[in-house]
């Protein structure tokens, strides 16, 4: 898998969104610092509630996401966000987006995980699956700029509460 530094536009883009996600998931009032810690690295913050969610910028795969996800040579990791129950992995690629979509789409019908929602169009897609209390959710989009690079996150969660 090829894990290589992501551009610096996409990178800050893809922490902010996910720094946003947690502002408002943990009320975190020093973003702006835990943003910048991580663009330098790797931040781990503890919500008002105990839990610790690293954000990282390097494009390593955090421990407990699963090891079949298929992530092949043309999909570079450019973050991501981790916690006890949930893992998100944000990747770019230049890899056409119907292809980007099929590879998931096949992942979870082959692991053995059911659709629960799906909604999308010609330039984005939001999948969600499940598997017991095992949830793995992508969502993609096409850069209608360049009309080639597609960027996403790839979710995977695993909570008990969650069995259908």
């Amino acid at each position: 898998m090829k894990k290589k530094p992501a551009t610096t536009t996409w990178k800050r883009a893809g922490l902010a969104a996910t720094a946003m996600a947690l502002v408002f998931a943990m009320g975190c009032s020093n973003i702006e610092q835990a943003i910048q810690e991580a663009e330098e690295g790797e931040v781990t913050i503890t919500t008002g509630e105990g839990k610790d969610v690293t954000l990282s910028s390097k494009a390593d795969i955090p421990e407990g996401f699963p090891s079949d996800v298929p992530l092949p040579d043309e999909i570079e990791v450019t973050s991501s966000i981790s916690a006890s129950d949930s893992i998100t992995v944000t990747i770019e690629t230049e890899m056409p987006y119907d292809e980007a979509v099929a590879l998931y789409v096949d992942y979870t019908q082959q692991a053995g995980y059911s659709e629960v929602s799906r909604m999308g169009d010609d330039n984005s897609i939001h999948y969600s699956s499940q598997k017991g209390t095992e949830r793995f959710i992508f969502t993609l989009q096409r850069d209608l700029e360049d009309n080639k690079t597609v960027t996403g996150a790839l979710v995977y969660s695993n909570n008990p509460e969650t069995e259908q």
